[in-house]
């Protein structure tokens, strides 16, 4: 009964897992498009943010599958004992838990590359605008175009120039990394706390 439990377990775990391998060509594919990328959205990763959200959800959901650990433990103690059984049932939660932060870290290393790029090109664009005004106000003889020009350059180096630059190469925050975290620590910390109360 304990080894039919285990392979309906791993069946269920092969599904999520073929789900972390879409993802990770999704969001490769995503990035690969011409985005609409707007260095002065208020998630300050260029209106990215959406795509990172979807890259920690799918984790989130893939880490839900630790939620059977106990049951698990429970299967596996019940078993014969073998210790080359023993050894694939660690690799294979290894696995498991190596490929969950794959799929949270190398999307988030693709969404990099992204903002990183256009990031890149609107500061090109905006300091080759910046040029531009300096160098009409270098040939300017007018002094209310001369104000009028410096207004414009205090405006455009303090509010694009430094926008662009304040742009977060890196798409995830701290509440999402605590997310992604619990969702895989407190069932495996029940697992272990389950195996030693045994």
């Amino acid at each position: 009964m304990g080894a039919i439990t285990f392979g309906v377990l791993i069946f269920v775990a092969g599904i999520g897992f073929w789900g972390i391998f879409l993802l990770i060509g999704l969001v490769g594919k995503i990035c690969d498009l011409k985005l609409n990328f707007n260095p002065y959205h208020s998630d300050r990763v260029g209106g990215l943010s959406s795509i990172s959200q979807i890259n920690v959800k799918i984790p989130l959901l893939f880490f839900s599958g630790t939620l059977v650990f106990p049951l698990l433990t429970v299967v596996i103690n019940n078993l014969p004992q073998n210790e080359l059984f023993s050894l694939l049932v660690w690799l294979l939660l290894a696995f498991y838990i190596g490929l969950g932060l794959a799929g949270f870290i190398i999307p988030q290393f693709q969404i990099y590359d992204a903002i990183v790029k256009y990031r890149e090109e609107h500061l090109a664009k905006a300091e080759k605008e910046l040029q531009k005004l300096l160098d009409d106000l270098r040939k300017c003889d007018d002094q209310i175009k001369s104000d009028t020009l410096r207004v414009k350059i205090d405006a455009h180096y303090n509010y694009f120039n430094q926008r662009i630059v304040a742009i977060r190469k890196w798409p995830w925050d701290w509440t999402l990394m605590f997310q992604l975290t619990s969702s895989l620590i407190v069932p495996v910390a029940l697992a272990i706390l389950q195996s030693f109360l045994k």
